[in-house]
């Protein structure tokens, strides 16, 4: 014999935090208009590509051009999840500060990847360029995300703040 336990409030119950699921990510996503992101490899979108004239990272490699992924990245998806239009390298003029091979902490590190070496702004300085021409406004959601992951570290972590 098979028992329905839904009783009689189950369905309208649901169906209310169906909607309220819904709205709730409606709202959430209405509240930010745009992203700016600091950040390494993992969230750079094209400044290392332009910084080495176009030569890393390598499609060779595997990667989508002028991304180290096969595709997009993490920022790019936020920016789809949230409704917002993702955001394009700095350099171009968009939101997106994030440089492979930047470290955590303030000024540059020269950095090179695969046929590409440039010099890139770390991500303390990436805040502080952005900052240098721009005032923070409410709607823009920002995003910082680094890591160390260089052969000689691999092994040993080690923690820096920017």
């Amino acid at each position: 014999m098979v028992r329905d336990h839904s009783g009689r409030w189950g369905r309208p119950v649901l169906v209310s935090l169906a909607a309220g699921l819904f709205l709730i990510g409606t709202a959430r996503g209405g509240q930010i208009t745009g992203i700016v992101s600091f950040g390494d490899s993992l969230s750079d979108v094209g400044n290392y590509y332009a910084a080495t004239g176009g030569v890393s990272p390598p499609t060779a490699y595997g990667y989508a051009q002028g991304e180290f992924t096969n595709g997009r990245n993490w920022v790019q998806y936020l920016a789809q999840d949230l409704g917002v239009a993702a955001p394009t390298a700095s350099v171009n003029g968009g939101t997106d500060y994030a440089h492979g091979g930047a470290m955590t902490g303030s000024g540059t590190t020269v950095s090179t990847f695969g046929p590409g070496t440039a010099t890139v702004s770390n991500i303390g300085q990436q805040i502080t360029d952005y900052l240098g021409s721009h005032m923070p406004t409410a709607g823009q959601l920002y995003t910082i995300w680094g890591a160390e992951m260089t052969s000689s570290t691999a092994a040993r972590p080690t923690r820096r703040s920017c």
